[in-house]
């Protein structure tokens, strides 16, 4: 927990007491997960408690946020704690947007294998043995994984691997990384135009983004901290929120068009492999009988 984040969460308690009870009616509207925060920050600003809001602040540091920008005399305002409340939701729907549809895909495909297994495959496998046919390597394995795919572990084990495959590849693929961009410029953005000093702004923007206070200090080029934003909190409180939001507009469009990569690139590989797969099957089941039928001919 850093010394920033302490601080200006005591100041949080004892300035803005006031709106406990509007953040627990903003707790209460919202889906019980995305609510506790809120409902935690109320207890601990009715309970004026600095040590509670210290620990509140550091578990979810984003709901802070528009207590920590509004200064002594300025009221926090309605429209940026919803501001605040809002953002989690649409990091959320963006996650299952990427994933819903591969998901759809990888039971379709789940469900074909375990049809296969539990119906075609032993009767070809029935009938081979019947012939006393010499089975090439193909049609061997076919069978084999049939016979895995019988049983109740084969589709759950399948599953679960294509599952946590797909996730890995939203995880590193996908436009996570602008969304914490993004995050971290709107906060910097809201603390900067309150005139909080740069690296106290550095560090609860860090915080409420969740991301490394390393790599919050450094500038690279996809962020989360970028040159630009570096070069904008060297202009005044006001100008420099203009560019920070100008900036985090950038990052939320990259993660627009990382999502939309995303979508297509899972969902048409997803296909590919079910296809190329349930062909395979059937070109291995059918190789012994072109064979049979060679020999009778």
């Amino acid at each position: 927990m850093s010394d920033a984040l302490i601080r200006y969460a005591a100041e949080a308690v004892s300035r803005h007491r006031d709106v406990a009870g509007l953040v627990e009616a903003l707790g209460d509207d919202l889906p019980s997960r995305q609510g506790r925060p809120w409902k935690v920050m109320s207890r601990v600003l009715s309970a004026n408690d600095a040590n509670g809001a210290s620990i509140a602040a550091a578990s979810d540091a984003r709901c802070w946020l528009p207590l920590f920008a509004a200064g002594d005399a300025e009221a926090v305002s309605l429209q940026s704690l919803l501001d605040a409340a809002e953002r989690p939701r649409s990091t959320v729907s963006l996650n299952w947007a990427a994933i819903a549809y591969p998901m759809i895909i990888v039971g379709a495909a789940i469900f074909v294998v375990a049809v296969l297994s539990a119906m075609v495959v032993p009767m070809f496998a029935s009938m081979f043995e019947d012939f006393g046919l010499q089975l090439p390597w193909a049609t061997r394995a076919v069978i084999g994984v049939a016979q895995f795919m019988a049983t109740i572990w084969g589709p759950l084990m399948l599953s679960f691997g294509l599952i946590a495959v797909g996730r890995w590849l939203v995880i590193t693929r996908s436009p996570r990384g602008a969304r914490a961009a993004e995050a971290f410029t709107r906060g910097l953005a809201s603390l900067a135009a309150a005139g909080v000093p740069r690296d106290d702004a550095i560090e609860l923007a860090a915080a409420a983004a969740r991301v490394r206070p390393h790599t919050a200090v450094t500038p690279a080029r996809r962020g989360p901290m970028t040159h630009a934003a570096l070069e904008a909190l060297s202009y005044e409180p006001q100008t420099a929120r203009v560019l920070l939001s100008a900036i985090a507009d950038c990052h939320q469009d990259r993660a627009r068009g990382g999502l939309s990569a995303t979508q297509w690139l899972i969902g048409p590989v997803a296909i590919g492999v079910v296809g190329l797969f349930v062909g395979f099957v059937v070109i291995a089941l059918f190789m012994p009988l072109i064979s049979l039928v060679s020999a009778l001919s």
